[in-house]
């Protein structure tokens, strides 16, 4: 087996079985009679156990052949952990699972990328080839699981999702390792990464869109399902996010070096602005529906440019602790506001509020972006 097909039936049992779990599990939460204030304590867990987590598997990953196989091991870590929350009902119990999940998981897509964008690099192939596997998996994965909730219940759909996150770790085990100047370990400059004024500023971009749009998603089933939506709806208003999501990354891949990246991410932010404003604004649930889909080309521009910005603007030698600083903001953020966010729609019994939180968040994250365009624009022309 090619090592371009590994990485292709990596990206989709992955997502594959991410695409059974992680959409529903504030769905999972609400069904068990948890209250939004700890839906968004359990929610906020992954990122705060990121923020401990990160230098840790920063300092422990020091060469992609370790990176493989610590993805490995937290792989079928993070199955176990999913399975015995599948059992639970209790929120102390869930709450310990989560952590452990955590744990094994918070920094996995940070480490994944990474790895990912290394071996893009080196074989000349584009990232987005690669990662629309992912997208495609999560188009079948959302539709399917959605589905298998409403016909046997969530505990069958989260035993799928382990099973795949235990092929997937076997995947990692037999991806062969990346040569790279003889495989010696090159120790990153770190204070050359946060001394970077043009890197710092992309984590900024990064944090305010990447970070409010997920921030704002976690709630997204339990809102549709105040406004009557079931499981197996939205399994597939997912699935239709990711049908957009894949086919911009298509359309993106083809046309990589025909389109201004700095352009592209304002796009972004003006879409995640737009769609929060249609939800806090309660219009007709159609076009609720459709405007859902603007989720799609925000983050599949995001993932076509975040992973190889950050290699561009910080050099091979320092991408990997580039991405995981970045990651750790991110989580920073995300652990904010999953809180935050919870205890506000608890107190408001309204989303109203919450999504006008949401569009504050990710007008800040288009002015940034409206910076870094005017600021690469004057680099450029230098």
């Amino acid at each position: 087996m090619s090592e371009n097909i590994k990485y292709k039936l990596l990206m989709f049992i992955r997502y594959l079985g991410d695409s059974f779990f992680y959409p529903f599990f504030a769905l999972y939460l609400s069904n068990r009679g948890i209250i939004e204030s700890k839906i968004g304590f359990i929610l906020s867990i992954s990122p705060l156990i990121g923020i401990l987590c990160n230098p840790i598997f920063s300092y422990i990953c020091k060469n992609i052949k370790t990176t493989k196989n610590v993805l490995s091991i937290i792989s079928i870590a993070e199955a176990l952990m999913i399975f015995f929350i599948s059992l639970s009902s209790n929120f102390l119990l869930i709450s310990i699972y989560t952590i452990l999940m955590a744990i094994f998981g918070a920094c996995h897509y940070g480490l994944m990328d990474s790895l990912t964008v290394a071996y893009a690099k080196q074989n000349n192939v584009n990232f987005s080839s690669l990662r629309m596997f992912g997208s495609t998996a999560y188009i079948i994965g959302t539709i399917f699981g959605g589905y298998v909730i409403k016909g046997v219940g969530f505990q069958i759909c989260f035993l799928i999702c382990s099973i795949l996150f235990i092929l997937s770790g076997l995947i990692y085990y037999i991806i062969m390792p990346i040569e790279n100047e003889n495989n010696k370990y090159q120790k990153p400059n770190i204070k050359e990464v946060l001394m970077n004024k043009r890197y710092l500023l992309y984590v900024m971009l990064y944090v305010f869109i990447v970070g409010t749009c997920f921030a704002g998603d976690n709630f997204l089933s339990v809102y549709f399902e105040s406004r009557g939506i079931e499981s197996n709806q939205y399994g597939i208003i997912f699935a239709y996010v990711v049908i957009v999501e894949l086919i911009m990354l298509i359309i993106l891949g083809k046309l990589s070096k025909k389109i201004n990246k700095d352009m592209l991410l304002v796009i972004a932010a003006i879409l995640l602005v737009f769609r929060f404003m249609i939800n806090g604004l309660y219009v007709s649930l159609p076009l609720t529906i459709i405007c859902a889909g603007f989720r799609g080309i925000t983050y599949s521009i995001l993932i076509h440019i975040s992973f190889e910005r950050v290699h561009e603007i910080v050099g091979s030698k320092n991408s990997t602790f580039g991405v995981m600083f970045m990651t750790l903001c991110y989580s920073i953020f995300l652990f904010i506001f999953n809180n935050l966010n919870g205890n506000f729609i608890e107190k408001t019994n309204d989303y109203q509020p919450f999504y006008i939180l949401m569009v504050i968040l990710s007008i800040i994250g288009l002015l940034i972006s409206f910076f870094v365009y005017l600021n690469n624009k004057k680099l450029n022309n230098k």
